[in-house]
């Protein structure tokens, strides 16, 4: 073929117009994915960033506990959500130092908040300790919060647990409270009050009740289909004196049962509720004739009593500092031997009334210096808002009553 032949040449397969054209198309969407690539990775650093702040700040102001209430598992899981889809949009090959550094740092900082709910939110260290079995010295307490909402049945989740205390708050069906109380024998103690219900394998020796006088918020409650519920719940308190017996020291309990409404600062209720605890002047009560309380004549009361065990629906997420103003820096039962995703609100979701996993833990316990937890777990009542808590809890010393923690198996003090 000579030189100036322009005959055309057949076009390779494969090769189109589109193609031959295509670097600058190509550079283009490539940079739009990058860039999009690096949008998505924003909104999943604003959800760790309010997450540590939050836990940072905790709830000692009112802005700051709507971020610590945000669930570490809902953060993670969120924010992951939204890592993983930069992760898929950014093309491969683009020089993009500053976004990649970006990247890898939500991912450092993912993988941080990962640790930490393990660590921290979640204890599994405590689940490599040796289990202690609850022996004649142990004392396990089961604490739920009906609300109201308690539904035929409930009573077979109690009964399985086998406690000495169970305290109940705002039981409504009369049928199951019999069948526990039947299920516990004569010799039991028990204490019946418009929001309080105790029933005791161990001597109650003397109580006392006391309204805690929390003002009224907004009444927030998304629960509602309005958004708001117009009513006072002042807060409610109470403390149990358990007598000694052959094996187990006296203990004394507090139950608490502190308002929900979300528009109320969590650090003013817990400081409002440890005044009256601490002004509390009585009456008191105690046993008189077989079902009947009369009033202590005792010398009048100058606040509870030192608690060794701390109990009830606190309304505020495990760990907040709030909670320090009641609990004094006693620690939480679950801390002590709890482990696992542990959450006890909601059970149901709001309105519909359909079981869902609960993603806060409010309901708690905390144990006083001369006591010690062993066992905590919740239960599902199948009811109910609210999981039931359980603990079993050791006396280690108290006044010169020293228990000998190995005839149950347990650990030497």
């Amino acid at each position: 073929m000579s030189a100036g032949n322009t005959t055309p040449q057949p076009e390779r397969v494969g090769s189109t117009p589109a193609r031959d054209a295509g670097p600058a198309a190509v550079g283009f969407v490539a940079r739009a994915r990058a860039a999009l690539s690096t949008l998505v990775l924003l909104p999943g650093i604003l959800i760790l960033s309010a997450w540590t702040l939050g836990n940072l700040c905790s709830d000692r102001w009112y802005w700051s506990q709507w971020l610590e209430w945000i669930p570490t598992s809902t953060a993670l899981a969120a924010s992951g959500v939204f890592f993983s889809l930069a992760g898929l949009l950014h093309p491969r090959g683009v020089p993009d130092q500053r976004p990649s550094r970006a990247r890898l740092l939500a991912s450092v900082a993912w993988g941080l908040v990962l640790v930490y709910m393990l660590l921290v939110d979640w204890r599994i260290p405590n689940a490599f300790k040796e289990p202690e079995q609850p022996g004649p010295i142990t004392t396990r307490v089961l604490f739920w919060n009906a609300a109201a909402e308690d539904e035929p049945g409930w009573s077979r989740a109690a009964l399985g647990e086998n406690a000495d205390v169970i305290v109940l708050v705002s039981i409504k069906n009369d049928d199951e409270l019999a069948r526990i109380s039947k299920s516990m024998g004569e010799s039991e103690s028990v204490i019946v009050t418009d929001r309080f219900t105790v029933l005791s394998r161990r001597t109650i020796v003397r109580y006392a009740l006391t309204r805690l006088d929390i003002a009224p918020g907004e009444g927030l409650d998304p629960r509602q289909r309005t958004g708001t519920r117009r009513w006072a719940d002042p807060g409610h308190a109470m403390f149990i004196e358990l007598a000694a017996d052959k094996h187990r020291p006296p203990m004394c309990l507090w139950v608490l049962d502190l308002p929900s409404d979300l528009s109320l600062a969590r650090y003013e209720i817990t400081e409002q509720a440890a005044r009256v605890l601490r002004e509390f002047k009585g009456p008191a009560l105690r046993p008189g004739s077989p079902r009947r309380w009369v009033e202590d004549e005792s010398p009048s009361l100058r606040g509870f009593p030192e608690p060794d065990l701390i109990i009830g629906d606190f309304n505020i997420p495990r760990g907040s500092a709030s909670l320090d103003a009641i609990t004094h820096g006693k620690p939480n039962a679950f801390d002590q031997c709890g482990f696992g995703p542990t959450a006890s609100w909601p059970c149901k979701w709001p309105r519909t009334r359909r079981t869902i996993w609960p993603v806060l833990h409010l309901d708690q316990m905390f144990v006083g210096g001369a006591v010690r937890a062993t066992s905590y777990t919740l239960i599902n009542p199948g009811s109910g808002a609210h999981r039931m808590q359980r603990a079993d809890v050791v006396a280690i010393r108290r006044e010169g009553h020293e228990t000998r923690e190995t005839e149950s198996g347990g650990a030497k003090p």
